[in-house]
């Protein structure tokens, strides 16, 4: 039974805090197929919506949505999360990672709070705190969990029923990710074409499911050319043209890291930035979607011996750091790619999607100012589900700035 509650907030109160009085609706204790099960965990009043009418329906990527702000792949593990994303407010929803396989992923723990001013002074490496800070833009967070996907019977009920508990301007991203081989005993250019029609094959397979727009994942280490697909802007417009060429008219979105955050020099990054900006729009890609996390190696403090060990176990050395700490890399990023597009007209076509680091209303406004066509939190929407009501209600009023 979903954990979603059925009553509203009282249209004519102030919109109540949730950080700190309340969890975050996923429960960092249970497993993912806990969390994507049995959450998500808000037995609160939801919000009310400010109407939109019709013709105020914005357009993103051929679909009109009531506004373009939204969550990013990760947090909306199936249909019961994308339908409470969507009642919550957010018009852009992007369904969870999915493979061509079906994938465990990573055991607990995958996510821990972690000192959010070691992150912000880029401290190497990050250590874990036992308490996490009472203001929501201080929480930092681990993102491990490597990608798990379910079963092509699972997907193939849920992603229709994802669909259908969207209302009238809101539109559903499914998030794809090929699965390179393990098999080191086959050449490297064979495995990186197996790894193309993977990521092609699992874009149609979205797509048969009722996918309207798709997104690809190259943001996270998919071992190819010797590290993520981001970097790699040959490789990024190999499987790109693929996607674009047999999804037809479906919108392909390519999700990036933070390239100003991997290089130490910034001519090199805004650089590389431009080169994988061009190979997509070449490839045909409709948008640009970033930041993910910033990678860091996570500590803890052994208490038996006072020691510092690998926070996530031996195998997971680095994390994927989440949280209001990232959203400075997440705008330099944004401002960056907003720059590229206007000098360059071949890259006016062009959507940009901003993500990282928004846990206030007002920052889905940084990111619209910085040059974002969209933008999206996951963090956020996590430990506020009512942020994007408090967004709305801001713009309602006109007190955004």
């Amino acid at each position: 039974p979903s954990m979603i509650s059925t009553e509203f907030l009282p249209s004519d109160e102030p919109i109540p805090a949730w950080w700190p009085e309340h969890a975050p609706i996923y429960d960092i204790h249970k497993s993912y197929y806990e969390n994507a099960d049995s959450g998500p965990f808000m037995t609160q009043p939801l919000p009310h919506r400010p109407q939109v009418a019709k013709e105020d329906f914005q357009c993103f990527l051929g679909q009109s949505v009531m506004s373009k702000i939204g969550v990013p792949a990760g947090p909306l593990l199936n249909s019961r999360w994308i339908a409470l994303a969507a009642a919550v407010g957010f018009d852009i929803v992007t369904y969870k990672t999915i493979r061509s396989i079906e994938w465990q992923g990573h055991p607990l723990p995958n996510i821990l709070y972690i000192d959010p001013e070691e992150m912000r002074s880029n401290a190497d490496p990050c250590h874990t705190i036992a308490s996490p800070p009472s203001k929501l833009d201080d929480v930092a967070i681990t993102n491990s969990f490597g990608m798990q996907s379910r079963t092509k019977e699972y997907l193939r009920a849920d992603i229709p029923a994802a669909n259908a508990s969207l209302a009238d301007g809101q539109v559903m991203i499914v998030s794809v990710v090929g699965t390179p081989s393990s098999d080191a005993t086959i050449p490297q250019a064979t495995r990186e074409s197996m790894l193309v029609d993977d990521y092609v094959q699992t874009a149609l397979f979205a797509k048969e499911c009722g996918a309207r727009i798709i997104e690809a994942n190259f943001s996270c280490p998919n071992v190819c050319s010797g590290g993520s697909i981001y970097c790699d802007p040959a490789f990024v417009k190999t499987i790109s043209g693929a996607m674009t060429s047999a999804l037809g008219d479906t919108p392909l979105i390519i999700k990036v890291g933070a390239y100003h955050d991997l290089m130490a020099d910034e001519s090199k990054a805004t650089s590389l930035l431009r080169d994988v900006m061009r190979a997509a729009t070449e490839a045909k890609v409709a948008a640009i979607c970033g930041i993910n996390t910033l990678s860091r190696r996570v500590v803890t403090v052994d208490p038996s011996n006072k020691t510092e060990v690998p926070a996530l176990g031996e195998s997971r050395l680095t994390s994927g750091v989440c949280g209001g700490v990232i959203r400075a890399s997440g705008l330099r990023s944004m401002k960056a790619m907003s720059a590229l597009r206007k000098a360059d007209s071949f890259l006016g076509a062009l959507t940009l999607i901003g993500c990282g680091g928004i846990t206030e209303a007002h920052h889905f406004e940084q990111y619209f100012k910085a040059g974002a066509d969209a933008a999206t939190t996951a963090t956020g929407m996590m430990w506020d589900p009512y942020l994007a009501a408090r967004y709305h209600e801001a713009k309602k009023l006109k007190k955004l700035t």
